[in-house]
């Protein structure tokens, strides 16, 4: 097996646009998870708090060429409560990926958190920084 290293700033740019592309949604959950690598969205219970929706993500620039790799960053996808008529308590973030719709590309808790939603206006902001770094 071979381990390909990047040594230009278009390759890396190129792979980071890729990884970046396959998310579809971000979402929040509602039940106590801990992620484990290949998790799926069934393993989560998605938010239903009034005036929740899932955002699909836009990035706020080109990547960002470091070095050793590459950065990244969205806009942030806000959640916000528009009612009080069902309460949740989130307790974090996951990113579906656009080739199944069911698997969890990243997610997350919340430091601090979970967090009760349930008052008109609150709100849950989540900005996601993916980096491509060599190996």
């Amino acid at each position: 097996m071979s381990v390909d290293t990047w040594t230009d700033s278009g390759c890396k740019d190129d792979l980071l646009r890729a990884q970046t592309s396959v998310i579809n949604t971000i979402q929040l959950f509602q039940n106590n998870h801990t992620f484990v690598f290949g998790d799926v969205k069934a393993n989560l219970t998605v938010a239903t708090f009034t005036g929740y929706a899932g955002v699909s993500p836009s990035y706020a620039s080109n990547p960002t060429i470091t070095s050793p790799g590459a950065t990244m960053v969205t806009n942030p996808a806000v959640f916000t409560v528009s009612g009080t008529a069902v309460s949740n308590t989130i307790y974090g973030w996951y990113a579906l990926s656009n080739q199944t719709g069911t698997e969890c590309s990243m997610g997350g808790t919340f430091a601090g958190g979970p967090f009760t939603m349930n008052v008109i206006g609150q709100t849950i902001t989540v900005t996601l920084t993916v980096t491509a770094a060599e190996v």
